[in-house]
């Protein structure tokens, strides 16, 4: 892969965890800060969310939310090839709950501005994602930057 591929994918043999139960706790193509959402949304499913995450170099990754648990993952959807649970406490969750909340911050302050800027129709349902994952992951917030 190229340090200019438009969409880094997650490979199997990255991923830590028990079999039936991967997971993954690091970058496996650091990105280039600063990283933003681009698109947040819901899957017909019921409850699947999932958003993209775009760096700097406009590389993008998915990530996607367990509709049982809220459990963040890696990939678009959890039953994809490329889906691995997000080790709670590693790099990688720190990194994506700190995004969230300075998106879901954002949207708070001025929900029209950045929903047009980003074009996500359905920022809203962020939130409920983010606040699902940090419970699962025994969070009551995001992590204190630097720590």
């Amino acid at each position: 892969m190229t340090p200019h591929s438009p969409h880094p994918k997650w490979r199997r043999e990255e991923f830590g965890g028990v079999p039936g139960s991967p997971e993954v706790s690091t970058w496996h193509v650091r990105p280039e800060p600063p990283l933003c959402i681009t698109e947040a949304d819901i899957y017909r499913d019921g409850g699947t969310g999932m958003m993209t995450v775009r760096d700097a170099v406009g590389r993008k990754w998915a990530f996607c939310f367990d509709k049982f648990l809220g459990r963040l993952c890696t990939g678009a959807h959890p039953s994809g090839d490329d889906a691995a649970f997000v080790r709670p406490g590693s790099p990688l969750e720190d990194d994506l709950f700190d995004l969230m909340e300075q998106t879901v911050e954002q949207y708070n302050r001025d929900r029209t501005a950045i929903s047009a800027r980003l074009g996500l129709a359905h920022l809203d349902r962020l939130p409920h994602f983010h606040r699902r994952a940090l419970v699962h992951s025994g969070q009551t917030h995001s992590p204190a930057k630097g720590t």
